[in-house]
């Protein structure tokens, strides 16, 4: 996935916001689309090598964006299977604001990024989340489609922690963590549009679920020992590679990863003592601190700027969450 924002627009003072056109309010689907430059549509192209003689590859094809003329250099954003269908950027935009949208100011932020392999709606969705005293999380739905076959078009339940703007994927509880409403490049534009309607309807019945794990957490007691276990779980040591000595290079590659990790974990002990929000009573030395102090370190301490949009709302980084999420569930289930 590409890690640089091309182009984007934003309201409010959202982590990862460092560039991009600043709006006064949200914007509506039209004009989400022109702030954050996705008004194009993209084409297919068949591929050949570039040697002295041209040979074709005929079980690959180039997706290019059509606002760029032939020779432009970002004008190939994907090479993808034969079988792959491009969604276009307002075809997918209409489907998501049709379900989410429906014509009102909700798009809070937006754009693509690389040359236009990702593009990306944020929704607000208007039923907040309270947590306890000064503690609301405000539930957002996610548009994401790749034309370089990246990721499906996807569109799932984001939420975002208010006190200090940490961002959460949610799954479905009642199906499974990581469910979200995903759709490969192919299958007719009417199937999308049922599944979405279905997945608006799951989504708004499990706010209220989405609640109460988030306030369970804040109940539950989060000791120190437990916290650096979850740590090493989520952010294991990779073992020494048997023949390092032998090779100073993978020697020095093993020991940056290891200081990488070490370095994580001691900020997000830090965090979890005087991060954002972390002052809170639902917070302060509970499994939601343990938590906000993981998503606080992915969304606005790991990496650099023009990379963090991608690793903490659709890459890695949001895996990881989840993944902290599911796990610490499980712990304070059994505390």
């Amino acid at each position: 996935m590409p890690a640089n924002v091309g182009a984007m627009f934003y309201t409010g003072d959202m982590p990862w916001h460092e560039e991009g056109l600043a709006l006064q309010r949200p914007a509506t689907l039209d004009e989400a689309l022109k702030v954050g430059e996705l008004n194009w549509e993209v084409g297919e192209a068949d591929l050949m090598t570039a040697g002295s003689i041209p040979s074709p590859a005929p079980t690959r094809k180039a997706i290019v964006r059509l606002d760029r003329p032939e020779g432009h250099e970002r004008r190939v954003v994907g090479v993808v299977h034969r079988g792959f269908q491009p969604i276009q950027n307002r075809d997918g935009a209409m489907l998501f604001d049709g379900v989410f949208g429906k014509g009102e100011a909700v798009y809070e932020t937006g754009g693509y990024l690389g040359d236009g392999e990702v593009i990306w709606l944020l929704a607000r969705i208007e039923k907040p989340l309270t947590v306890g005293r000064g503690d609301v999380v405000q539930p957002y739905a996610l548009l994401a489609n790749s034309h370089d076959g990246s990721i499906a078009f996807t569109i799932r339940l984001t939420t975002v922690r208010v006190v200090c703007q940490n961002t959460l994927a949610i799954a479905m509880s009642e199906r499974g963590l990581g469910q979200a409403f995903r759709r490969r490049h192919g299958g007719s534009f009417r199937e999308h549009a049922e599944a979405a309607r279905e997945f608006y309807a799951a989504t708004l019945h499990s706010l209220g679920s989405v609640t109460d794990q988030f306030v369970s957490l804040s109940k539950k007691r989060c000791e120190k020992a437990q916290f650096e276990a979850l740590l090493a779980s989520l952010l294991p040591e990779p073992r020494k590679p048997r023949n390092a000595a032998a090779n100073r290079g993978l020697l020095r590659a093993w020991e940056t990863k290891v200081e990488n990790i070490r370095r994580a974990r001691a900020k997000i002990v830090e965090l979890r003592e005087s991060g954002r929000g972390m002052n809170l009573d639902t917070a302060a030395g509970t499994y939601w601190g343990a938590l906000n102090a993981i998503i606080e370190f992915v969304d606005h301490h790991h990496g650099d700027e023009r990379s963090r949009l991608s690793y903490a709302l659709l890459g890695d980084g949001m895996d990881l969450k989840m993944r902290a999420f599911a796990k610490i569930g499980e712990l304070a289930k059994a505390a």
